[in-house]
């Protein structure tokens, strides 16, 4: 684990290539980078409205296209998320709120570590 801007940053795996992943308790929903999404070869689907994503720089990205379903590994365990499509830089997925909360992680800022409860 390291910090990445008071954020937490962790390794996984998506069809057992390595990630960069950043969890952010700051985000409602888990993205993943479009270039990312071409590399492993992704599944994408149209979701059926645009979504508008503030970023922390204040920008605004619209998107309407996701991956479901996808298969993320983290600490050895498997996962199948839903991730959204954006054209962010530096970052292969960032882990929000969504899962964050559904697999019950709690986020330890004064050692910077990620604990998975569930």
């Amino acid at each position: 684990m390291k910090e990445y801007d008071g954020l937490i940053q962790g390794m996984g795996f998506i069809k057992e290539r390595k990630i960069i992943i950043l969890f952010d308790s700051r985000a409602t929903h888990s993205f993943i980078y479009l270039d990312c999404v071409k590399n492993l070869a992704l599944y994408v689907s149209n979701l059926p409205f645009d979504l508008s994503v503030a970023t922390s720089t204040k920008e605004k990205l619209v998107t309407s296209i996701a991956c479901f379903n996808c298969p993320l590994v983290y600490q050895g365990v498997s996962y199948l998320i839903d991730l959204i499509c954006l054209p962010i830089f530096g970052l292969d997925v960032i882990l929000g709120m969504n899962w964050l909360s559904s697999n019950h992680v709690v986020i330890n800022c004064f050692d910077k570590t990620i604990s998975i409860t569930k």
